[in-house]
């Protein structure tokens, strides 16, 4: 019944489904469905609680991403990067979550980490609009106006030559 609620998109009723017997079955698909169904509706924190259970039964890559999706949501950033690391760490060389990275690190001021990650995202991805822009804001907060002059003309040089690539 949960599954076809959930198709028609039924989230709050396929969340009352899942309550009843996620907590009796233990089932890792079971919670998953379940703090999906929550995170559709908002109910963040109540996703974390039953992602958290989840985790009881063991980790994985989807389970850290929803983890680290849910704490940015309620805007608990130290925690959604904790999140990103094990994501890091079972990907280390994963773009997205470099990236993903970055952003927590900007989240949280910690602009000169976030430009360390922009750079190293910069080498694998050249002619990339939205590092290039990250990288021209996080150098100007921390008050290197060559980088982010130079990372600008480089911006407008790849404006006019080459389609931009904005991720």
């Amino acid at each position: 019944i949960a599954s076809c609620l959930m198709h028609c998109r039924a989230y709050e009723m396929a969340a009352k489904v899942y309550a009843q017997i996620a907590d009796t079955l233990h089932n890792e698909e079971i919670y998953g469905y379940y703090g999906l169904c929550l995170q559709k509706i908002g109910a963040y924190d109540k996703a974390l609680e039953v992602y958290k259970k989840m985790l009881q039964l063991g980790s994985s890559e989807w389970l850290y991403r929803q983890m680290e999706y849910c704490y940015s949501a309620i805007k608990n950033y130290d925690d959604a990067l904790q999140s990103c690391e094990l994501l890091l760490q079972i990907k280390p060389d994963s773009r997205a979550y470099l990236y993903e990275k970055a952003n927590l690190l900007i989240r949280l001021e910690l602009f000169a980490e976030a430009l360390a990650i922009l750079y190293k995202l910069d080498f694998l991805r050249p002619n990339n609009a939205t590092i290039a822009h990250d990288i021209i804001w996080c150098a100007l907060v921390c008050d290197d106006f060559d980088a982010a002059i130079r990372y600008f003309n480089r911006l407008e040089e790849m404006n006019k030559t080459t389609e931009l690539d904005w991720i």
